[in-house]
């Protein structure tokens, strides 16, 4: 096939101009040879000379003359080799020593216009051992090629040239790159390019590794490596003609675990030439070729390596078409097998070869050597960890293990754990010695004597010192008890978020009782369920909200009507037990029914003192409260402050949402602790003084992942703050798990989203796959809590608490957590939250997502099987399918898309949200709601929620009632619309929480309102306008009582910024 032609000058192949096309080009592989005996060190240079001669590739200089675009390649008739030779016999550490010898024959390549191009560096360790490293520039030889340089060194050493096929019979490197341009011109050529186009499955991207917005900038790298004792047998694993494809499947087997893509593909290198005359040549002719898989978890050991065989055949049919620089395989596999030298006194053996030419992160090399296997991890350092790569080295060795003993295996049985990995996500600390009392109220007492009159509690209209609070509690757990209260009845807290509230909340407590707090805002629906399931005989409240009572409610006790006065300002004699009922909060259910959580005593404090000990949280400090009572967020505050004697500020719903009161509240009163959600915070940030909203001391961050791009401006704002992620289902009293997020946390990170961290201290945590085993570092795997934060569970829902609290012991021989039949083992119970994560390198957790149909959005949690189940009762609606999506800016906004019910039907997004008030809180309603013709759905008549269009992000349809701006303080507020919405074209009349806003985004908007026309505008104005002209009104209106306190000079100044 291939005829010798004399070429002097000759363009570079695809393989060598992908090679010129890495990063640092030029890229330098490089021979190890370990030579044992009485060396005649002339004698080898001789050797390698004559090997030189024989391969032009060697002999082969680059340049690219003036009158070409390209680079064109010139073979010489002398080559020669640069020697050196050093004494190594002192050096202890060979390892070091090697790589500082290839760093410098690196860089002495810096130009590959100049002979000789073939390195060599002979260091002597012992009288009869020797080290010889041959370093050449990938463009010239590739591994396989080395393996020929080291076969033909030894021959000719050794005196067996007449071994070697003659040298006029070698296919030189001029040779293939001629056939390989004729090869283009062939019928085959077609079909070859088409075979290759036809590998849809996108590259597999390394595990572990970190997101793009945090890696280095791109730049040349230099590869590492990690090897292993590790080592198998070529009989253990296979016959010769199977081991490479068990090897390789193993390495799918961790790559599909760690992803969970099931089709995908990653490069490998081709360890055999396309054409028997090529096998002695020297040169470029290696090329990563894209393997395409497709694993599941029914899948055997057997079909995947008949899989893998069958592909790699394919490829290698076919490899001579590949364009190597067509696409870039962050992954890689490599398998070499290393030939058995024969240089006769003198033993030649080759120790390793290194061969960075590759774009991969993360690329697994074998090496077989007679019946012996090693292996090899070669690694970016600037993309992922030494910890990772030694975790997935030892998960690839679990795998051979178990694809190579049982064919039949199904690859959901494979087991990654290795022996001796922990099956507990173990926690750092201990728990905190302050507070040591058993329960809340008790340390609670003692602190009320100590810090009596510091302030323990203010909101915008009033402070109680420790004393009036403690006294106010008593007085009103008094008249609570009066009512029947006592231990295990929950009492209703329907309140604003006020001093008062924290009164009610302790007094409620101190009577024996548990609280059961309930948000203003929810709909009269909602609040009768929750009252009703409950069966709650009480419900505290303030006389503002009574009206807002569903007509049947149980009686009320108003806060602001003296209802406590003439009572004891002593505390009643009431139950405090630590397995007593502390407080219900109701969470989201699928089945449109939200539940109750029922938290003891004991795991409110335990809860307590591990919060204080990991997130660090100070004593005597300034803690501030922006969340809604009814959700646990903010206990992380009201309970550690006033354990602590420090003073609690509640604001109010307003202030916490308006960046410039917040700010001006936190600047004025020195808030030094704060919990909040991202989202809220984000938008916080987004204020004309963003620095001004953090606090002093502590930020704690939750209720929903935690994005870096967000810390890198907390940082960049406040460096001096800690921050902390902190996580935890209300199921386990809430927070079971905490992250510090410092600078050099997100430097390292390799999450995609900031951790969860490590369990608090007495909180047990399992990450167990569908069979209830624990995952090894780095595969998602489903997290179940327990320990001392574990609530009871569901109030009166027996049914729900078997299903999502179940009682394990540790695992057994097969490593699983077993639920059937103790056998006398002490059972633990465990919370099975959901929730995806998986167990990084460093011991900590990262929070990938749920399992089930669950969001947090904006702290609250909402299932959107409840939305759906609430929508479907619509009898003008048909299907419904409610999903999160992200807009143009990455916040996420929930999405309802609904079929009608008959043809010809459309749906009126206001007429569905006024639908859904009465029965939905106002965080679960949809921002958008999207009319199809039917779901999409998969092959197995599912939804499929991939396939939902992508909701609009214009108008979608100008009803006969839009009205256009008419003036320009009209326009300019639907600009300021238009970019916060996303929209295109606004009406002055359209609602802005119809098209998609909600109460995040009207901070941004009233943030942007106060910045464009200088006033003042509170967020209650803004969010009872809701129309371009009703706002507008209010602008004309603040403007003009400007205006009539202005001199000429200002009103002039004033009518000129307006326009």
């Amino acid at each position: 096939m291939l005829s010798h032609t004399d070429i002097s000058g000759y363009p570079l192949s695809s393989q060598q101009r992908y090679l010129q096309s890495l990063p640092g080009s030029p890229t330098i592989n490089h021979l190890l040879l370990c030579l044992r005996g009485p060396l005649d060190r002339d004698r080898l240079a001789r050797a390698l000379d004559v090997v030189v001669e024989r391969h032009e590739s060697l002999r082969t200089k680059f340049c690219q003359p003036s009158t070409l675009t390209v680079p064109l390649q010139i073979v010489e008739p002398q080559g020669g080799v640069a020697w050196e030779s050093v004494d190594w016999g002192a050096e202890e550490n060979l390892e070091r020593t090697i790589a500082a010898c290839r760093q410098a024959a690196c860089q002495q390549f810096q130009s590959l216009e100049t002979l000789p191009l073939v390195r060599a560096v002979l260091g002597q360790r012992a009288p009869e051992e020797h080290w010889l490293l041959v370093s050449v520039p990938a463009i010239c030889a590739d591994t396989e090629s080395l393996h020929n340089l080291a076969l033909e060194l030894a021959g000719v050493y050794g005196d067996r040239s007449g071994d070697l096929i003659p040298a006029d019979e070698v296919v030189q490197y001029p040779q293939f790159v001629a056939w390989q341009q004729e090869l283009a011109e062939e019928d085959d050529t077609a079909n070859g390019r088409a075979f290759w186009s036809a590998i849809a499955s996108p590259p597999l991207s390394a595990p572990l590794t970190k997101p793009k917005t945090l890696a280095d900038k791109p730049g040349p790298t230099q590869m590492q490596m990690l090897g292993w004792p590790w080592q198998g047998s070529c009989r253990e694993i296979g016959d010769n003609s199977e081991t490479a494809a068990i090897l390789l499947a193993a390495w799918l087997v961790v790559l599909w675990r760690q992803t969970e893509r099931e089709e995908f593909a990653i490069g490998v290198r081709n360890w055999e030439r396309s054409d028997e005359a090529l096998a002695e040549g020297l040169g470029a002719f290696q090329v990563q070729m894209p393997l395409q898989v497709q694993l599941d978890t029914d899948m055997t050991v057997a079909a995947l390596t008949r899989q893998v065989g069958q592909t790699w055949q394919q490829m290698d049919s076919w490899q001579d078409y590949f364009q190597p620089e067509s696409v870039d395989l962050p992954v890689g596999f490599e398998f070499v097998r290393v030939p058995n030298l024969n240089a006769g006194d003198v033993e030649f053996e080759i120790s390793r070869t290194w061969s960075p030419s590759n774009r991969n992160t993360l690329r697994l090399r074998c090496i077989a050597r007679d019946e012996t296997l090693r292996a090899e991890l070669h690694y970016d350092p600037t993309a992922i960890s030494l910890a990772a790569v030694r975790a997935i080295a030892d998960q690839w060795q679990t795998a051979v293990t178990w694809i190579s003993s049982d064919p039949t295996l199904s690859l959901s049985r494979i087991s990654l754990l290795g022996d001796g990995f922990p099956t507990t996500i173990t926690s750092p600390t201990a728990p905190a010695t302050i507070p040591v009392e058993p329960n809340i109220l008790q340390t609670f007492a003692r602190v009320a004597t100590d810090c009596a009159d510091r302030v323990a509690v203010a909101d915008e209209t009033q402070r109680l010192t420790y004393s009036e609070l403690d006294r106010r509690s008593n007085q009103l757990a008094h008249a609570l008890v009066a009512q029947g209260a006592g231990p295990e009845v929950p009492i209703a807290l329907y309140a604003e978020r006020t001093a008062a509230a924290i009164v009610a909340m302790l007094a409620i407590l101190k009577a024996g009782s548990a609280y059961l707090p309930i948000d203003p805002a929810l709909p009269a629906a909602g609040v009768a369920r929750r009252l009703q399931d409950a069966d709650v005989p009480l419900v505290i409240t303030q006389t503002s909200l009574s009206e807002r009572l569903p007509q049947d409610a149980p009686p009320a006790l108003y806060l602001d009507a003296e209802a406590s006065a003439g009572y004891p300002e002593t505390p009643p004699d009431s139950s405090h037990a630590g397995k007593q009922l502390a407080y219900l909060l109701y969470t989201s259910g699928s089945t449109g029914e939200p539940k109750a959580v029922a938290v003891e005593h004991r795991q409110l404090m335990a809860y307590t003192r591990a919060a204080i000990a990991r997130l660090q949280l100070p004593a005597d400090a300034n803690y501030a409260v922006v969340s809604t009572l009814a959700a646990d967020l903010g206990h992380t505050m009201v309970f550690p402050c006033l354990v602590q004697g420090g003073t609690l500020h509640l604001l109010t719903g307003v202030r916490a949402s308006d960046s410039r009161a917040f700010a001006s509240y936190c600047q004025e009163h020195g808030i030094d602790c704060l919990k909040i959600v991202p989202s809220h915070l984000q938008v916080l940030l987004q204020g004309p003084d963003p620095g001004a909203v953090l606090p002093r001391q502590r930020l704690i961050l939750g209720g929903e992942a935690c994005r870096w791009p967000l810390i890198e401006t907390i940082l960049a704002q406040q460096p001096s703050c800690q921050i902390f992620n902190h996580y935890g289902p209300t199921e386990t009293t809430v927070g079971a798990f905490a992250h510090p997020v410092t600078a050099a946390a997100v430097t390292d990170a390799i999450a995609a989203t900031v951790p969860i961290g490590k369990p608090l201290a007495g909180v047990e945590a399992y990450a167990l796959d569908t069979e209830l085993k624990p995952v090894p570092v780095g595969v998602p795997g489903e997290l179940y809590i327990g320990g001392a934060t574990l609530s009871r569970g569901y109030f009166q829902r027996p049914e729900l608490n078997a299903e999502r609290f179940i009682d394990c012991v540790c695992p057994g021989d097969s490593g699983a957590l077993s639920t059937a039949g103790t056998n006398g083992a002490t059972a633990v119970k465990l919370y099975r939250t959901g929730d995806r994560v998986r167990l990084l390198p460093d011991g900590t957790v990262e929070f990938l997502g749920r399992v089930d149909r669950q969001v947090k959005l904006h702290g609250f949690r909402i299932e959107l099987g409840e939305i759906e189940t609430v929508l479907g009762r619509n009898e003008a609606i048909s299907e419904v399918a409610a999903v999160v999506r992200e807009d143009r800016l990455g916040n996420p906004i929930l999405v309802a898309y609904v079929t009608p019910a008959s043809d010809g039907t459309s749906f009126d997004s206001t007429a569905l949200r006024q639908y859904l008030q009465g029965q939905l809180p106002e965080y679960a309603i949809p921002s958008l709601f999207v009319t199809l013709k039917a779901l999409p759905l998969t092959p197995n008549g599912k939804v499929n929620r991939q396939a939902l269009p992508a909701p609009e992000k214009v108008r979608p349809e100008l009803s006969p009632n839009f009205v256009a701006p008419s003036t320009e303080l009209e326009e300019a507020i639907a600009e300021i619309w238009c970019e916060v919405l996303q929209l295109e074209t606004v009406g002055v009349r359209d609602n802005f929480f119809e098209l998609g806003g909600h109460s995040l985004l009207a901070t941004q908007v009233l943030s942007r309102l106060q910045e464009t026309f200088t006033i003042e505008l509170p967020l209650q104005r803004l969010f009872d306008a809701r129309t371009i002209a009703d706002i507008a009104e209010i602008v004309e209106e603040i403007l003009i009582a400007e205006v009539e306190s202005l001199s000429e000079e200002e009103v002039q100044e004033t009518l000129d910024r307006v326009g």
